[in-house]
This record gives structure tokens, C-alpha cells and sequence, in this order.
């Protein structure tokens, strides 16, 4: 804004006088109604000096320059900008927008179009077909550290180690190509840009320190170097990441491998490769030359190796295979926490397949008697697996269980957890002695017979008296009535009449010696055995019976 009109926009009183003192007036007032009505009054001068301004404006008379650029921006000559503009300036003024004649400009009318507000809609600007490239590799060297990179002489001198000019032949040295391309792989691991080391090679090359034969097994050697780039950003990805970056290592590799190998056909004295650089050059600088070679190469390997993609993808996944991470089941859903009831009941499921668990180990066990049960004891190598994942299951339980007590439960509720974690140490338990009743079974030598058929037939039925013990506790978990809980404790008292007689028929037959003592001793303790899971399958059953007594109904398992 001009300088003399400073005053007028001013947000705060001018408290300096015409030389630029500050007036004595002892501190500027912030009263807030004071400010706000300054304000105001403010905003309404303005209001006032825009509109004597809009009033006095008779006639538009635009600058040539103006016009000129409007008319390039948006397409409209002089007779129709001035039409637009009269008829913006009409609209907003409520004057007539009369041409020069006194009526509205029939071109004007006819072609333009307005928007809801009155303003002329302009036909949209052309595009002009401008382009800009850019030379990358000479921007590459604009960095500080390039500079000085490309001027070392040693660093320089590593991409002459090696001459790649064909012999008599019209081959390349072996031992020069594959050293080249070593030093093209070892300079772009260094400096981390295959780019940068391209633009050294084309540098040398303009500069005549190198040939076309030897500046391209340094490329192709960039050209599998810049994978490592790839290879450190995989790292610490996942496998998936890890054989992209391995694919992009062996694609490259497998190109390189197969450009040296077409070295060996020969035409007109010089690798075909060549040839066909020189004739798709057209006899252009030597710069030009290594730069459609990279091209070439590129292009011919990619087309070559698109059909071993599948086979390159099965390679990488057999080199880097992709560990999938055993589905850990949720037994118990935390959500339910909120709802007690259904939490107890879905416990009490987690229980029932406790329980089988363990009782499958044990029965496993018992059996294991009869060694020519094959299936039998290909399952008993897995005790001690079953024994984990029981032991495992327990925790959760208990766990639940645990968190459940920090709820708001009621009485009833909160009477049935002790009794369901009594349940689940006495499942546990089970799962225990399988490995016990194995142990013992194994105590005896391979060739000696574990019982006498006496002990034997005792042993079948005390047997089958346990396995409907278990069989009737597992239904009572699932929802089986009372009867069901009473015919499993006349089981258990069943089984410890018959554990007591058929250890005194065992005594009797170690004094008549008709059985040996080893295998008197294994009966004894087996006995035991059936005892004490006998009696945690009651302590299950009749627990059971008490915290279901006040549980609400709930769908069985």
C-alpha cells in the first residue's frame, strides 16, 4: 500500500506524532469495548471508500498489456475481454452493462457463459507441449563427495585393472571379463549407486582410458553389484522380503552369465554382442556405444529370463522358505469374562477335553501290557507330548479362572471356580500318572512277559472297569444327569474292591512262586495305578455335581 495510506489500515491508535516522537499520553488504553468499537468503525470507512470507488468507475478502459495477457490466458480476444469485463463490472455496479452503442454486446450474449455469480467462465488454457530433461549422470556428480571420488587416481585406476580386448580369435580373455565385471560389482558395493558408477565408466570411456569391450563387463559387473542395495534393505524384512532380494541377485547374476556366455560366438572378428552395439550405435562416440550396450543388455536378458521366473520364484522359496507359524488355538475367549455364567460353562468345556486328553494318555498307558499292539505304541512315543499340552492347558485354565475372580461375580459363581480348579489339578493328575504306568511297563526287560495270565485277566477287568468310570465322567462334564454321577462313584467304589482282592490273589500266587518277582512287583504297583485314577475321576464327578447344582441351563458341549 502507499506509504500515506498507512493510517487508514491500521489496527492500533498512532501514537507518534508528525516527526515521529512518540506522543506523551501516558500508555495506550486496552480497554476491549473501546477496541472493538475502533474496530468497527474501521471496517465501515472501508466499507464506504470501496463504494465511492465502485461509483466513480465510468468506463473500462484496460491496459494493453493486460488485455494481452488475458487474452492468451483464457483464450478471448480484445472485443470479447472487453465485453466480460463490462458485463462483471455492470453486474456488480447494477448499471446496465451496455455496450457502446447502448445495448448488450450480441457476441457477447451469444457465446459467453457465466457461473451462478455472474462471472464469465473462461475457455480453459491449452497445453503447451513444454518438456524438460534432465542429464542424471552429470547431476550424480554435482555431490561434493563424487567429485572428489572421480577424481582420485587410484579409484580411477581399479576400472583399468583389467583389459578386455579381443585376441586373433575375436574372443575376450576369461580370466579379464570375469575380473572386470568383479571390479564393476566391488566399486558399486563401495559407493552404493550403480548410477554413479556408470557415470565413472562412461567418464573414462569419453576420456579414452577405456575400451567399449572392457567398459561393458564393468557395467554388467555394476549391474549385479547394485543388488546389494536390495540385499541390505531386506535385513530386517520378512522371508517374503528376503527372496525378492535374493530373485533380484540370481535375475541379474543369470543375465550377466548369459551375455558372457554369448561372448563365444563370434561375427566379423569381434563377439556378436558387440557387433550388434556397434550397428545400433551407427558409429556413434564411445560413451554412446557403452550406454545402448547397457541398454541391449538389459532388455535381451529380461526377455531371455522371463520364462524362468516361475522356476527362479520355486529356487528362492527353496533356498528361503517361508516359515508359517503354527495356529495357536484360543481355547478360552477373554471376552466372555464379562459374562461369568457362560465363562464357567466354557472352563468347564475346556475341562471335558482336558480330561480326554489325559484319560487317552492313560488308557494308552495301561495297554501297554500287550506289545503286539502296534498302534498302541506308536501312540505311547507321544506321551510326552500329550503330557505338555495338558500341562499347558491346565495354565489356561487356571489362568482364566484367575482373572474371572477379579469380575463382579455373585456367591454361586464364585463357589464354582475353586471347585473347577480342584477338577483340573485332579485331570493333571491323570495325565501324570500315564507317564508313571509307562515307566513301570518299561522297568521290565524286552523279553519278559509283563504278567501271568492270571494277573492278566484281573488286569482286563479291573480295566474296563476304569475305562466306564472315565467314559461316564466325561459325560458328566458334557451335561449328563445325577444317576450318571452316582454310576460313576459305585464304579469307583467297584474298582478299589477289586484292587484290594486281586492284590491278595497276586500274593498268594508269589508264595506258590507261579509268578516271577519282577513281574509281581510291576502288578503291585499297577494296582496302585488304577487306585488313584480311580479315585481322581470320583473327585472329578462328584465336584461336578456340586457346581453344577445352582449353575444356570447353558448348551452342552
Amino acid at each position: 500500500m502507499p506509504w500515506d495510506e498507512v493510517p487508514t489500515y491500521m489496527h492500533l491508535e498512532y501514537v507518534c506524532d508528525a516527526e515521529g516522537h512518540v506522543k506523551q499520553q501516558g500508555g495506550l488504553s486496552y480497554d476491549l469495548e473501546q477496541q472493538a468499537e475502533s474496530l468497527r468503525e474501521l471496517h465501515e470507512r472501508r466499507a464506504e471508500e470501496k463504494a465511492l470507488k465502485a461509483a466513480s468507475a465510468s468506463s473500462w478502459e484496460l491496459d494493453q498489456e493486460l488485455q494481452q495477457i488475458y487474452a492468451r490466458e483464457f483464450g478471448m480476444n480484445k472485443e470479447d475481454m472487453l465485453d466480460a469485463e463490462r458485463k462483471k463490472w455492470a453486474k456488480k455496479s447494477g448499471g446496465s452493462g451496455s455496450g457502446k452503442d447502448g445495448s448488450h454486446s450480441e457476441k457477447y450474449v451469444s457465446h459467453q457463459k457465466f457461473d451462478k455469480k455472474g462471472n464469465p467462465i473462461y475457455p480453459k488454457k491449452s497445453v503447451l507441449e513444454e518438456f524438460l530433461i534432465v542429464d542424471g549422470y552429470n547431476i550424480i556428480f554435482a555431490w561434493d563427495e563424487l567429485k572428489e571420488l572421480a577424481k582420485d587416481d587410484g579409484f580411477k585406476s581399479m576400472f583399468q585393472l583389467f583389459e578386455c580386448i579381443p585376441g586373433p580369435s575375436g574372443h575376450i580373455p576369461v580370466g579379464s571379463l570375469f575380473g572386470a565385471a568383479a571390479v564393476g560389482l566391488l566399486a558399486t558395493v563401495i559407493i552404493q549407486s550403480s548410477s554413479a558408477c556408470t557415470g565413472i565408466i562412461l567418464a573414462l570411456g569419453a576420456s579414452g582410458l577405456l575400451n567399449l569391450h572392457t567398459a561393458v563387463a564393468l557395467v554388467v559387473g555394476s549391474n549385479i553389484g547394485t543388488t546389494i542395495t536390495a540385499q541390505l534393505a531386506a535385513l530386517t524384512a520378512n522371508r517374503v522380503a528376503k527372496q525378492a532380494a535374493l530373485a533380484h541377485t540370481l535375475f541379474n547374476f543369470c543375465g550377466a552369465m548369459f551375455l558372457f556366455v554369448s561372448f563365444v560366438f563370434v561375427v566379423d572378428g569381434e563377439p556378436a554382442f558387440f557387433y550388434l552395439v556397434q550397428h545400433f550405435s551407427a558409429g556413434g562416440e564411445l560413451p554412446r556405444q557403452i550406454a545402448n550396450a547397457h541398454t541391449l543388455f538389459n532388455i535381451i536378458t529380461t526377455i531371455v529370463l522371463i520364462p524362468f521366473i516361475g522356476p527362479l520364484a520355486v529356487l528362492c522359496e527353496k533356498v528361503l522358505p517361508v516359515r508359517e507359524a503354527k495356529v495357536k488355538y484360543r481355547r478360552l475367549e477373554p471376552i466372555l469374562l464379562d459374562t461369568p455364567d457362560v465363562a464357567l460353562h466354557q472352563a468347564t468345556g475346556a475341562l471335558r477335553k482336558m480330561l480326554g486328553k489325559a484319560w487317552r494318555s492313560v488308557n494308552c498307558a495301561f495297554k501297554l501290557h500287550d506289545r503286539t499292539d502296534t498302534d498302541n505304541l506308536e501312540l505311547s512315543e507321544s506321551l510326552d507330548e500329550i503330557e505338555r499340552e495338558i500341562d499347558e492347558r491346565q495354565s489356561d485354565v487356571a489362568s482364566y479362572l484367575s482373572r474371572l475372580m477379579e469380575k463382579t461375580i455373585n456367591h454361586e459363581q464364585a463357589a464354582r471356580i475353586p471347585m473347577l480348579l480342584h477338577c483340573v489339578n485332579d485331570a493333571e493328575r491323570i495325565g501324570d500318572h500315564a507317564l508313571i504306568i509307562r515307566d513301570i511297563f518299561a522297568s521290565l526287560g524286552d523279553g519278559e512277559k509283563p504278567l501271568s495270565d492270571e494277573a492278566r485277566e484281573e488286569f482286563l477287568k479291573i480295566h474296563s472297569k476304569l475305562v466306564r468310570q472315565a467314559q461316564g465322567v466325561l459325560s458328566l462334564l458334557a451335561g449328563a444327569d445325577d444317576s450318571v454321577r452316582r454310576a460313576v462313584m459305585t464304579l469307583r467304589d467297584e474298582v478299589m474292591v477289586m484292587a484290594a482282592l486281586f492284590e491278595q490273589n497276586h500274593l498268594t500266587r508269589l508264595r506258590e512262586k507261579r509268578c516271577s518277582a519282577e513281574s509281581g512287583i510291576v502288578y503291585i504297583e499297577l494296582l496302585g495305578e488304577f487306585r488313584k485314577v480311580s479315585r481322581h475321576l470320583a473327585n472329578i464327578a462328584e465336584r461336578n455335581g456340586a457346581f453344577r447344582a445352582n449353575a444356570p441351563a447353558t448348551p452342552g458341549y
